[in-house]
C-alpha cells in the first residue's frame, strides 16, 4: 500500500494544526522511506546464494567448465543484490525486527535534535517520525508534555499512533490517530491565547514512497 498520497498529506497538514490549535505542542512530522544502511545483510544474503550457486555446480551430475565456477557465483550474488534493493518487502524478511526498531529509535533521537523539536519555549515539542522499509513509528514527545500526562494515559494515547503502519493504514490514518491524540494534548497542555507558532508546520517528506 502507497502511504503518502495528496490526500493523506492533506489529512496530515489538518491533523497537524488541529494539534496544534488545541494545545500547546509543538507537532513535527517527519516521513522517511528507509533510515537504516542494510548493506551488510544483502551481502550475507548474496553470499549464502553465491555459495550455493558455486556447490550445485561442484556437486551436480551436470559437468561446468572451471570458468563458470568464476563466472556464475558472483553474478548469482550481484543479481541477489540487486533483487533485494530493488523489492523492499524481501529485503526486510531478512532484516531482524530488532535491527529495524533499533535503527528508527536512533533517526527519530536525531531528528528530534536537528529539527529544533527539543528547543521550543515550554519543551512542548512532539516528533511522530514515520520509517516506511522498517515498518516502524516512533512518537518522542518534550518533557513539557512527557513530565506533564502520565505516563500510563500518554502509553495509551500513542499507542494507536505507532501501529499504523501495522494495521495497514497510510498517512489519511495517522492524520485520523494524531487528531484524536489531540484530545489527551488538549486535556493536559491546553493551548494559550500567547501561544506562537514556533516550527514549521509542513510535513517533512523526505523522499515520497
Amino acid at each position: 500500500m502507497k502511504f503518502l498520497s495528496e490526500h493523506g498529506e492533506r489529512q496530515l497538514a489538518a491533523a497537524i494544526e488541529t494539534v496544534e490549535t488545541r494545545s500547546r505542542a509543538e507537532l513535527v512530522v517527519v516521513v522517511r522511506p528507509i533510515v537504516g544502511n542494510y548493506l551488510g545483510s544483502d551481502l550475507i544474503v548474496a553470499s549464502v546464494i553465491a555459495l550455493s550457486v558455486l556447490a550445485f555446480q561442484l556437486y551436480s551430475p551436470w559437468v561446468f567448465n572451471l570458468h563458470w565456477l568464476l563466472i556464475h557465483p558472483p553474478l548469482a550474488g550481484a543479481a541477489t543484490v540487486g533483487l533485494l534493493r530493488a523489492v523492499p518487502g524481501l529485503r526486510a524478511m531478512f532484516v531482524s525486527e530488532a535491527r529495524k526498531r533499533s535503527e528508527t529509535q536512533t533517526a527519530a533521537a536525531a531528528c528530534f535534535q536537528t529539527k529544533g523539536v527539543r528547543y521550543t519555549r515550554e519543551r512542548t515539542g512532539l516528533l511522530v517520525f514515520v520509517s516506511l522499509f522498517e515498518q516502524q513509528i516512533r512518537v518522542l514527545a518534550d518533557s513539557g508534555i512527557s513530565e506533564t500526562i502520565p505516563a500510563d494515559e500518554w502509553r495509551e494515547a500513542v499507542a494507536p499512533i505507532t501501529a499504523v503502519l501495522h494495521d495497514e493504514g497510510d498517512a489519511a490514518t495517522l492524520a485520523e490517530r494524531l487528531t484524536t491524540l489531540a484530545d489527551t494534548l488538549e486535556r493536559w497542555c491546553e493551548a494559550r491565547e500567547d501561544d506562537i507558532d514556533e516550527l514549521p508546520n509542513a510535513i517533512d517528506l523526505g523522499a515520497k514512497s
